[in-house]
């Protein structure tokens, strides 16, 4: 059994080389002004060290966990947590509101949720032959206000949903970052549930 041990533990080492290999490469990319990142592959090297510490756990020990702790793509375990609680600040258990509307060849779908976040989504439909937007999103913090809802992106943009007799909302934005962000804009939008 040391042998099918061993293999695991290159494995786990290859593994674990290859991540930290992608990611020093990757740095040296950036530096040279190419900003293509590195996705690192996660928990591989930790199966295969708990495979190679279960084939001969007296005759290596823990030390078959060497190549997985050495391995940025476990370090995504520390991570794991902090995912977990994005991802339900905007997931469809604590979506409150869904809102949508439509101008021209734009749509725009709008979920405000009970932590407090929103998700904004548009997408642009345009023919296969035409280049240009076909998606974009952002994220932000949304407050109840006396018409409706304040909306303020994670970047600072800042709207007002103005809630309307018939339940739809119309879309007030204050601030002068239309004109920098224009693809973000839904100025005098309606949009409804």
């Amino acid at each position: 059994m040391i042998y099918v041990s061993i293999i695991f533990l290159i494995l786990s080492a290859l593994v674990a080389l290859g991540n930290i290999g992608g990611i020093v490469s990757a740095l040296r990319r950036k530096k040279q002004g190419d900003d293509h990142g590195y996705s690192s592959v996660p928990f591989i090297s930790l199966i295969f060290s708990y495979f190679a510490w279960l084939s001969a756990r007296d005759a290596i020990g823990l030390w078959a966990f060497l190549p997985a702790v050495l391995d940025p793509g476990t370090w995504m375990l520390l991570a794991l947590p902090l995912m977990l609680k994005d991802w339900w600040r905007t997931s469809c258990f604590t979506r409150t509101l869904k809102v949508s509307g439509k101008m021209g060849i734009q749509t725009a779908e709008l979920t405000l949720h009970s932590t407090g976040r929103y998700i904004l989504k548009k997408k642009w439909e345009r023919p296969s032959n035409e280049l240009g937007m076909v998606g974009c999103g952002e994220t932000g913090a949304v407050v109840k206000a006396e018409s409706g809802f304040r909306l303020t992106a994670d970047q600072g943009w800042i709207r007002d949903l103005k809630q309307e007799a018939d339940g739809g909302f119309s879309v007030i934005e204050p601030t002068a970052d239309k004109a920098v962000h224009p693809n973000y804009s839904i100025e005098g939008w309606r949009l409804l549930k």
